[in-house]
């Protein structure tokens, strides 16, 4: 059986790609494995907690998917547009998944923050998604 994280996270990497706007925005710069030598800004694809539904007749799990949002402009301004580019293209998007069912993707909270190195913005956006096995 497929796993929602992987098929999720797939839907979501196309989904940035394909946005023109956001792609305007951080250059096409979205990743999982973040390159040593990345350019700021870029966007990350982050980790996701994931629980399992227990329903005797559906299989399905709600999963907390993360996109990181990293930006040296100074202030929080670059961040926060980022941040908004990638709610409005993914909060509430349609998403296909390959062999599972996606039911819901909403924004569930949003923070952003100065990094470690005092210079570095960085955005953090999770989402609320429930997937469904598809009925045979």
């Amino acid at each position: 059986m497929a796993s929602p994280d992987d098929e999720l996270q797939f839907a979501i990497n196309a989904r940035l790609l394909a946005d023109a706007a956001l792609i305007q925005l951080i250059g096409g710069r979205i990743f999982d494995r973040v390159p040593a030598d990345a350019q700021l800004p870029y966007i990350q694809i982050g980790e996701a907690a994931k629980s399992r539904d227990h329903m005797s007749c559906l299989r399905s799990w709600t999963l907390y998917p993360s996109i990181h949002i990293w930006s040296d402009d100074v202030g929080f301004g670059e961040a926060n547009q980022i941040m908004a580019a990638v709610a409005e293209s993914l909060d509430g998007a349609p998403l296909q998944l390959a062999t599972l069912r996606l039911v819901l993707l909403v924004e569930y909270k949003s923070q952003v923050f100065r990094d470690a190195d005092g210079l570095t913005s960085h955005g953090v956006l999770e989402f609320k998604a429930i997937i469904e096995k598809r009925a045979n």
